[in-house]
């Protein structure tokens, strides 16, 4: 025993004080030790919290007061002070035993020599010289002071020696004090038990005073917790084990027809369930046994995860117990059936969209003490879900309620793109594919990669968002816009059947794809957002306007000599333009109850907004009263579709405007025509009056100076021009197809009682459907004289005026060099001809190839009066046609044949031709390579398909060869199951 104490005392004093602990009754060898001697000294060590000072002092004191009574050695007590002592000492005992129930494990410490000994031995012999010293003070007190002096100065040396080390320690506690908050320990006190020298007296103890840097050092270190006895397991874990045994789960059924029935997602070509929601569903829980669940021994929940890294602190990891409800989802019990057990969920109809995974987890409760109770998971499905908008739940921000609307903007994956020109649309037909594989991994990933996962329960976000995330100018894309004419490097943009190539290629390369112009980004972004579950449509304007400056107007200037200034004519007019509307609720608006609807949303990167190409959502009803303060981008979607264009003159010196003079306005030459796809038929729909007032009516007229006030108008917009003595307008044939002459006629109008002479000064330029001017093709300049008008008297007959033309030679020689004469009618009309021939415009022809026309007519005498107009024309191209032998024999997974034929309109040979063919969800875009098709001759292409999927199906088709582009067809289908 002496030996295991002085080994003890050697750890001490190495460590700070540290000791094991020795329990009453241990058996001690009293070999060699004098009955005179007192107890064996007794360390005392506390575990302080470390970086706080304050209560390092308070606890030091309390150590202390502790320490010192009982520290002092004494001659052996006198028979009546017996008692006294061991009152004290049980008192001390008691201490000892309270604090080191919770002590922590002890780390040894290595032992060290003072003066050449052990230290155990050292510190024996002071307390053998002690005793010495006060069994026998009077005769050698010198050499009893000169011992205790001996031992002092030895404890100063082991307190220097460590005082290196204990600074560095202290340093290391102030460091971690100003990163963590200060924790209470409980303070440690070990006891070391001595031999017994005389019968039937209770054992002494020593408790040794510790400095701060022992004690430093000790509350480092942890006493080993009393462990059960070998063979004894804990009664509390057992519990556990046992109860979580009785809960084990062997899987989940997601009962994916039922539920994907009843929450119309059953057309998703993905392995996954996909569910709606704001929308009742169930599973089926299976256990490896029978359960019960009213043994109040245990409590099961299901564990709901949302999105790539669900987290409690976000609410996007929600823990509800059956029967109840947390964070708006419920879960209730529907029935259990020994191993299987049946619940029925209700998500909440604003939970974010995106992946979804459930779990099972339990809190058990072996006893009544809810310290004792444990929470554990059970089980976690393997596969995600994917959570949708619903359009069917009266409370999501999307809801519709309209079920043949449903049907057409969210269940339809086929549809329409319009083109051509307000007067002559063309239908081109598009496979959106929501449904599909890739657009389905594609539009969860376009979610994923744009918003994080609390803002994707936003369909107002996600609308923002996914407009931005469809093009490839700011974070990398989907599609990368392209109106050059060059496609090298990618696909012409016209060649693109529907979203499922365009999508599928996007993941396979994980990265963007080439090219698209405005018709892609619309159908893209419908495929995306009807996948999601917002209802989408695509949406075309024909004489749309792309405002660059903010102005709300279409400004169009000339130079002195009436020929268009380029430099200045920023602001272009597209002959059309597709973008896409979307159906929702606005609650982020004030009364935005009253702006539930269709809202304009655009993927075309044609302006940014918060820095990136990206617009909407803007509810179509503020557009149609000019209130374009509402959010977002309202003022670029007005100017879309109700700008006025406005002709200014312009006149400068030394290359600086000194004057700019307001020349004409055409309030109702921008958005001619707004369409889209019917419900339920392939028919058009004209929409233009949910956005604008009848043309020049007084609340149109409001609308516009309403919007107009709150852009950067050029002030003299404001001015009234004075009324003109004639007016002009132009007419002409918009049906003509490519390779067509172009007959332009000029209708002038005296409105006074006087013979009129005007000149008219011509500019034709090569462009595309967006306006952006090529090459001039035609210009001319004509003379025409206008009959007296209406004021007229006395004049019963209106004699025919000869007007001669003078053309400027541009283009062609075979082009007229005088004007039609024409018997005006009525009184004081004038008709002025002119023709574009296939000669002029063929150099031009690309895709989607169009004319602008630029048109001024001025009259000198006797005032100086003049109007200037701007038009556009698409030309039209052929489409494809297609049949199938039987229609009403077609069946899934059959095969089929379909014949293809086309004509050539060119008086050229079209060269490197090939089809695409998509839609049907029968395999990736299918590519058939033609070669050549002579000039002005049919061609015949036959193969053959399986259909996938049942029911009503549109077959796209696109042409594409070296001279011509922008060719299309469809075919709607019937698949019998």
């Amino acid at each position: 025993m002496t030996e295991e104490i002085d080994q003890i005392l050697k750890e001490m004093t190495e460590s700070g004080g540290a000791t094991t602990e020795t329990k009453p009754g241990d058996e001690v060898d009293n070999k060699g030790v004098e009955e005179s001697q007192p107890a064996e000294e007794v360390t005392t060590e506390t575990t302080p919290p470390a970086p706080c000072a304050d209560e390092d002092k308070k606890d030091e004191d309390e150590i202390q007061a502790v320490v010192e009574q009982p520290a002092e050695t004494s001659p052996p007590a006198a028979e009546g002070e017996v008692e006294g002592d061991k009152k004290d000492e049980e008192e001390i005992q008691i201490v000892v035993e309270e604090a080191t129930e919770t002590s922590p494990p002890i780390v040894e410490a290595e032992s060290t020599e003072i003066d050449g000994k052990p230290e155990g031995e050292a510190e024996e012999s002071g307390v053998k010289e002690e005793e010495e010293k006060g069994g026998a003070e009077s005769e050698e007190p010198v050499e009893v002071k000169d011992e205790e002096l001996k031992v002092e100065e030895q404890e100063a040396k082991e307190e220097e020696d460590s005082n290196e080390q204990a600074k560095d320690e202290e340093k290391e506690d102030e460091e971690k004090a100003e990163e963590k908050p200060c924790e209470e320990e409980t303070p440690v006190i070990t006891e070391v038990e001595t031999e017994t020298p005389i019968a039937n007296e209770a054992p002494k103890t020593v408790v040794k005073k510790l400095t701060k840097r022992q004690l430093r050092s000790a509350g480092r270190r942890v006493v080993p917790q009393e462990q059960p006895a070998a063979g004894k397991p804990d009664e509390e874990d057992e519990d556990i084990e046992a109860l979580t045994n009785k809960l084990k789960v062997k899987s989940i059924d997601l009962r994916s027809y039922s539920n994907q029935k009843a929450h119309h997602t059953d057309d998703y070509d993905v392995p996954n369930v996909v569910l709606r929601r704001g929308q009742l569903f169930e599973i089926k829980v299976g256990f490896e046994q029978p359960v019960k669940l009213d043994d109040n021994k245990s409590e099961l929940n299901l564990v709901i995860s949302l999105g790539e890294s669900p987290r409690v602190t976000n609410d996007t990891r929600i823990t509800i117990p059956v029967g109840t409800t947390v964070k708006k989802w419920r879960v209730d019990l529907l029935g259990l059936k020994e191993e299987d057990l049946t619940l029925r969920i209700q998500s909440p109809a604003d939970a974010p969209v995106g992946k979804l995974n459930i779990g099972i987890s339990a809190v058990l409760k072996p006893t009544d003490d809810p310290l004792q109770w444990k929470y554990v998971n059970l089980y976690e499905h393997d596969e995600h879900l994917y959570l949708l908008f619903n359009p069917w739940c009266r409370d999501d921000v999307v809801f519709l309620d309209n079920e043949e609307s449903r049907q057409e903007h969210v269940l339809n994956d086929g549809g329409l793109l319009f083109e051509g020109s307000h007067s002559n649309p063309k239908p081109r037909p598009w496979n959106f594919g929501q449904f599909d594989t890739f657009v389905v991994l594609a539009s969860i990933h376009l979610l994923e990669k744009g918003l994080s996962v609390t803002a994707r329960s936003s369909p107002i976000k996600v609308v923002r968002a996914m407009s931005a995330m469809v093009n490839a100018e700011d974070d990398d894309g989907v599609l990368i816009a392209n109106w050059s004419g060059n496609y090298d490097n990618g696909k012409c943009p016209s060649e693109w059947a529907g979203s499922v190539e365009i999508l599928s290629t996007y993941m396979v390369r994980e990265a963007p794809i080439g090219y698209a112009q405005c018709g892609e980004f619309s159908g893209v972004l419908t495929s995306v957002l009807r996948c999601l579950g917002i209802p989408a449509r695509s949406v075309t304007a024909y004489s749309s306007a792309q405002d660059s400056d903010g102005s709300m107007t279409v400004d169009v200037h000339w130079n002195h000599e009436y020929q268009p200034y380029a430099e200045y004519n920023t602001d272009t007019v597209w002959v059309y333009h597709t973008y896409n509307e979307c159906y929702m609720a606005r609650p982020d608006l004030h009364k935005g109850k009253k702006l539930r609807g269709w809202q304009v949303v655009d993927g075309t990167p044609a302006e940014r907004s918060d820095g990136i190409f990206q617009t909407g959502p803007s509810p179509v009803p503020a557009l149609r009263r000019g209130n374009v303060a509402v959010k977002h981008d309202s003022e670029y979607a007005f100017a879309m579709v109700n700008a006025d264009r406005v002709h200014w003159m312009i006149q400068e010196t030394g290359g600086s405007v000194f004057n700019k003079r307001l020349l004409h306005k055409e309030p109702s030459s921008v958005g001619r025509r707004i369409v889209t796809k019917a419900v339920g038929n392939d028919d058009i729909e004209n929409i233009t009056s949910s956005y604008k007032y009848a043309e020049g009516s007084k609340e149109e007229r409001r609308a516009v100076n309403n919007a107009c006030s709150h852009g950067t108008v050029h002030k003299k917009y404001f001015e009234n021009i004075k009324n003109k003595d004639f007016d002009m307008k132009l007419t002409f044939d918009r049906r003509v197809k490519l390779g067509d002459d172009v007959n332009l006629k000029m209708r002038l109008t005296n409105k006074t009682d006087v013979e009129q002479q005007v000149e008219i000064f011509v500019e034709c330029y090569g462009t595309n459907y967006t306006g952006i001017l090529q090459d001039i093709c035609r210009k001319e300049k004509l003379e025409a004289t206008m009959p007296p008008g209406h004021k007229a008297k006395n004049q019963k007959n209106t004699k025919e005026k000869i007007m001669s033309g003078v053309v400027t030679a541009v283009g062609s020689l075979r082009r007229s060099t005088s004007s039609h004469h024409q018997q005006p009618d009525p009184v004081g009309v004038t008709d002025v001809a002119m023709t574009i021939y296939y000669d002029d415009y063929k150099s031009f022809i690309s895709d989607h190839t169009a004319l602008k026309f630029f048109i001024v007519a001025v009259r000198k005498e006797p005032r100086r009066h003049e109007i200037a107009l701007q038009d556009e024309i698409m030309l039209q191209t052929p489409s494809l046609k297609m049949t199938v032998a039987d229609p009403s024999k077609l069946k899934r997974d059959e095969e089929f044949s379909v014949d293809m034929t086309f004509t050539n309109p060119l008086p050229i040979t079209l060269t490197d031709c090939r089809f695409n063919i998509e839609g049907l969800r029968f395999q990736q875009a299918k590519i058939i390579q033609q070669g050549d098709i002579e000039a002005e001759s049919e061609i015949k292409v036959s193969f053959n398909l399986t259909p996938k999927l049942a029911g009503r199906k549109v077959l796209v088709a696109t042409l594409h060869t070296k001279e011509l582009k922008g060719i299309s067809g469809s075919l709607q289908l019937e698949i019998q199951l």
